[in-house]
């Protein structure tokens, strides 16, 4: 298969380009001009990572700080408010040298003391806020071992305000409320604790790296984070956030040609600095093999992991890895698929991770249930032994080179996954040529370059990670004894914030769909339904089948989707058929959901018919083994047998069972036993009826609209689409008198908890509106009641948000919809969170300036959510099957620009303040960390157990 030329296309498309420059001061700045969609991806990196700090956990806290404001952002009088911070500050480099627990706490005590008099002067999310306001939506921030970046999507008529204030962030951030930022990330740190595969992961790196950074958790050690030293902090921020060692990347609709002036006198500003020196985290060789126990509570299912070492992303055989790690793990047919889909293992993995300074290449084996590994391990390291012997063929080679270029294509299509491509490149001291150049090369890559990159690396010695059943200990972190922040300036205004009112702003719609226009349709049948989009970047196609049927209708397509995603057809095992996608640079993946199940197929327009045929016979003639079907029931066993031990799904399943009773999905599901007892005719049976159910097609690709559609009808089953498309809905439960669900999960770190109030129906836009800011301005946001009362003033919870669930518009009528909060927060807390968050519901505070900010994002949200070219088929198809005949968004935006705090607050009383006696409540966590009878308060206490939220 001839190669793309990754490069070239790149270059052949505006949209696709990057331009680099560097500011006066040395910031590097990558442009990339898209004007697909209404919207811009900012973002500053910094490259500054865990690694430069390791187990300190510093890094991360400025993911968290540098939303607190600066001088002038965040403060009604930064000189009054300084002398506080600056003794805060002092006060926790001396905690950090205290060791006597009393002096200790004593030094605590003063600190709160100091924090409460600083938080006078503060303004509390100030800076979100005004991100907000000026067109700003995805806030946030991420830190990786190697660096650190700020991002947000915005209104491109706002990149003069959005230059502004990100530029301003980074030149005097200020510290403040810092007290209560660190318990939050403790609070994070419990999260992670209780998540299974973070705690094996850190092990993991733990054991490669030794006493190397790349060994220690990005978020630090808990002893670090207890003894925080902000002049270390000030310190990393002087010597890391400078011009020289960052960069700006924008992605999206902006004038490349216009923008470098205002680029100069906004970020040009940052201090240049010296580029400084960063430590490095090579990985140690590994001179022997050896085996290290990992930890994690899931039953039955034995799972090793073989560790060797790699290499990073530029390095001279990056590619031939990549493409050795592929011939035996792709998806389709490597040497280690072909294991999984013989039934020789459950599952047998390839995987390279790239860090800055380190590569690891990992073969994941999971043997059949209840077997060993070694036996596993066996047939997988002589599937990589063919490849170090050079035991494959040129033609495989290069459809999997081909397939490389195809999926780096493929990620810059998306305005997100293009942006955050250039993240990562820039992060390596890189250039954007330099990395399209890389994926170029993968077509240079010859056989024996393939053979000896295997040989040099995976025929090296390696760490064999072992499962063993069980859990890491735990961090103990007490509840901390300080008194809450009450900022008196909640909801204020700084000078700064009114100096950007004055910047000029031309007032804009959100861009329409335009059903005519923006994709072309065709009724194949009454309950078929063909819409093209034309792609713009590159000659890859996707075409998908949205079948209106789901897990609510029918629970055996989990099983179903299981078996098309492993089995073969009447001529061709499985493998057969994998080499066939192969060969075509094809994919083909089943899935279902709730409300839907669907088929997506993949590959490029050259071979779009071929491809199709190949689905065709797929869905026509499925043929199912003894093995294909033991699989997916001991896969359905190790997934029941697991369940319980992450509280996170068990928060899931005990919501679902709150809201929907016995229409919970996971009471609806098939259970193990019943897999047990059930054919694959009977599986395959829902994939049949599936069929039968209205079927909107959407294809995205170069090919002509009559092209599309007569391939369509010579090959797929068009004509079985029999069924009108009807809206799938659960009915929401009711509650006549308060209810708490507890489920106990003694090995917690973290309690979970969660709402619900029943809402009455709400069949119109104007009815929608309300509530759409209540959701918003209660649990949405940054500077949402949720975040500011629960976790940014008393740092009782990391994760904390509302969410609303409702029918469609079209089918609202008479159906109710559902008002949710969840949080998490540690043990220890527990009580106070829910009783601060039960609070909240009954007297929630009201301030002008927050309404006024959640009111900008839920507008936003409209210009935010305009879809890409692989989204605008179905989208248009989704509001035909729901009686739209244009989009409504400009009548949304409308009625959110006209609705006042007084409806917002009119919705809130009549609907949520007086609820309590109709309100259900779910906690999942220790018991032992949890009053009982205090509990008891808020409802009646109903115990949950497994079976009463999962089947």
């Amino acid at each position: 298969m001839a190669m793309i030329g990754v490069l070239a296309q790149a270059q052949e498309s505006k949209a696709l380009q990057v331009q680099e420059f560097t500011l006066s001061n040395g910031m590097k700045v990558w442009l990339n001009e898209d004007h697909a969609v209404p919207q811009v991806f900012g973002a500053v990196v910094v490259n500054a990572g865990a690694k430069d700090c390791p187990n300190t956990g510093i890094a991360h806290y400025f993911e968290h700080i540098l939303f607190k404001g600066t001088d002038e952002i965040g403060t009604v009088d930064y000189s009054a408010e300084k002398p506080w911070l600056d003794s805060i500050s002092a006060k926790y480099d001396k905690l950090a040298s205290t060791k006597e627990e009393a002096a200790r706490l004593n030094i605590q005590h003063d600190i709160s003391r100091l924090s409460q008099k600083a938080s006078e002067y503060a303004i509390p999310n100030e800076f979100n806020r005004l991100i907000s306001r000026y067109g700003g939506s995805q806030l946030n921030a991420g830190t990786s071992y190697d660096f650190t970046f700020y991002h947000n999507k915005f209104i491109p008529q706002y990149i003069e305000q959005w230059c502004i204030l990100n530029s301003d962030r980074l030149i005097h951030p200020v510290f403040r409320l810092f007290q209560g930022e660190l318990e939050t990330v403790y609070e994070e740190k419990n999260m992670y604790s209780d998540n299974l595969l973070s705690t094996a992961r850190e092990a993991i790196l733990a054991e490669l790296f030794g006493t190397r950074p790349y060994a220690y958790p990005i978020i630090g050690s808990t002893e670090n984070l207890k003894n925080p030293r902000l002049s270390e902090m000030q310190a990393f921020y002087d010597k890391y956030y400078v011009a020289s060692n960052m960069g700006l990347v924008l992605c999206g609709d902006i004038d490349r040609a216009s923008i470098l002036p205002l680029l100069e006198r906004t970020f040009g500003r940052i201090r240049q600095g010296d580029k400084p020196t960063r430590v490095t985290s090579a990985l140690p060789d590994i001179t022997t093999e050896r085996t290290v126990d990992i930890t994690l509570p899931i039953p039955l299912v034995n799972a090793e992991g073989l560790i060797f070492k790699g290499c990073t992303q530029f390095e001279p055989d990056a590619n031939a890895l990549k493409m050795a790690m592929q011939l035996l793990s792709n998806g389709n047919a490597g040497l280690l698929d072909s294991l999984t889909n013989e039934g020789t293992v459950m599952a047998g993995l390839a995987a390279d991770i790239s860090l800055n300074d380190a590569g690891i290449c990992a073969l994941i084996i999971i043997p059949n249930l209840l077997s060993k590994t070694a036996k596993a391990e066996a047939a997988c390291l002589a599937q990589a032994q063919k490849i170090i012997t050079g035991d494959f063929s040129e033609a495989n080679l290069n459809e999997l080179k081909a397939k490389a270029q195809r999926d780096a294509l493929q990620s810059l299509e998306t305005l997100e996954s293009r942006a955050e491509q250039m993240v990562s490149v820039m992060s390596t001291g890189h250039s954007w040529q330099e990395y399209l150049q890389s994926i170029d090369n993968i077509g240079n890559v010859t056989h024996s370059d393939v053979a000896a990159a295997a040989k040099r690396y995976l025929g090296k010695p390696f760490v064999r990670f072992k499962k063993k059943y069980g859990n890491y200990d735990k961090d103990k972190v007490r509840q901390p004894d300080y008194k809450p922040v009450t900022p008196r300036h909640k909801g204020a205004e700084s000078t700064y914030a009114q100096r950007l009112k004055e910047i000029p702003t031309p007032d804009v719609s959100p861009r329409l769909i335009d059903f005519e226009k923006d994709a072309t349709k065709t009724d194949i049948t009454p309950y078929c339904h063909l819409y093209t989009v034309d792609n713009p970047y590159n000659n890859l196609f996707e075409l998908t089948l949205h079948f209106n049927t789901g897990l609510i209708n029918d629970p055996r397509l989990d099983l179903s989707t299981m078996l098309l995603n492993t089995i073969g057809t009447d001529s061709l095992t499985r493998q057969q058929f994998g080499k066939a996608l192969q060969r075509l640079g094809a994919d083909i993946i089943f899935d279902v959901k709730l409300k839907e199940f669907t088929i997506k197929l993949t590959g490029t327009d050259q071979h779009f018919e071929e491809s199709l045929q190949l689905l065709s016979q797929l869905m026509k003639s499925t043929k199912c083994s003894k093995k294909d079907l033991k699989k997916i029931r001991d896969t359905k066993k190790a997934d029941d047998k697991s369940f319980g031990e992450d509280n996170q799904d068990v928060m899931s399943a005990a919501l679902e069972k709150t809201l929907y009773g016995p229409g919970s999905t996971n009471l609806t599901q098939v259970s193990a036993k019943e897999a047990k007892k059930m054919g694959s005719d009977e599986m395959l049976a829902a994939f049949s009826e599936a069929l039968t159910h209205d079927c909107l097609i959407s294809y995205s690709g170069t090919l002509n609209h009559e092209a599309v559609l007569s391939a369509v009808k010579a090959n797929l089953p068009c004509h079985l689409a029999s069924k009108p498309y009807k809206e799938i809905n659960r009915e929401l439960q009711t509650y006549n008198e308060p209810v708490v669900y507890f489920y106990d999960m003694p090995k917690s770190r973290q309690t979970l908890f969660a709402t619900y109030d029943k809402l009455k129906p709400m069949p119109t836009i104007g009815e929608r509106v309300p509530l759409g800011l209540l959701n918003r301005y209660f649990g949405g946001s940054m500077s949402s009641v949720l975040f500011q009362e629960v976790r940014e003033f008393r740092s009782m919870a990391y994760s904390t948000h509302s969410m609303t669930t409702l029918p469609s518009l079209s089918m609202a009528g008479d159906k109710p919809g559902g008002f949710i909060t969840v949080l998490g927060t540690q043990g220890d807390k527990s009580m106070s969170a829910i009783s601060l968050v039960d609070s909240l519901l009954h007297d929630m505070p009201v301030l002008e300036a927050n309404f006024e900010g959640c009111r900008q994002e839920c507008i936003n949200s409209f210009f935010a959510n305009y879809p890409n070219f692989r989204e605008i088929g179905e989208a248009i198809g989704d509001r035909h099957r729901k009686g739209l005949a244009a989009d409504n968004s400009k009548k949304w935006t409308d009625a959110y620009q006209q609705a006042t705090i007084q409806d917002m607050t009119n919705y809130y009383r009549n609907n949520i303040q007086n609820n309590a006696s109709h309100r259900a409540m779910i906690v999942v966590g220790n018991k032992k960390s949890l009053d009982m009878q205090q509990l008891s308060q808020y409802g009646k206490v109903v115990m949950l157990k497994k079976k009463d939220i999962k089947k």
